[in-house]
């Protein structure tokens, strides 16, 4: 859980997961997210970081967001239930706004210009 010394750093208009949309509340548990996880070169700053419910950390874990968004996007090509799949349609409308996000971030959500460079090659060259 998120002490309030830590979320008081957070704006006021991060009241909902980043990924999902879902509210926070006593149900709804905020914990922090990397954007690019420092397993992979992501910076300890706060642009490289956003609130997100557990269940959205949980499923995206070192992931970087555009291969969450290719993992969403497959899940919702196999979803059965309709209301899983407008839940899946939900969550991909919110991680397409993270990858737009961290597409247009540049190195200064990267540990190093190196890890940046890298992630430009990989991902930057196509749409996802």
């Amino acid at each position: 859980m998120i002490t309030c010394t830590l979320q008081t750093r957070w704006t006021l208009k991060e009241k909902r997961c980043a990924y999902c949309g879902k509210e926070f509340n006593h149900h709804v548990i905020p914990t922090i997210d990397h954007l690019i996880p420092q397993s992979k070169g992501g910076a300890k700053t706060a642009a490289n970081k956003r609130l997100c419910c557990r269940a959205c950390n949980t499923q995206k874990k070192a992931l970087l967001p555009h291969d969450f968004l290719s993992f969403l996007q497959a899940e919702y090509d196999r979803a059965t239930k309709a209301a899983t799949a407008r839940n899946l349609l939900e969550k991909i409308a919110h991680t397409r706004i993270v990858v737009e996000y961290v597409n247009s971030a540049g190195a200064k959500v990267f540990r190093t210009e190196a890890d940046y460079l890298w992630f430009k090659r990989r991902y930057l060259k196509r749409e996802p």
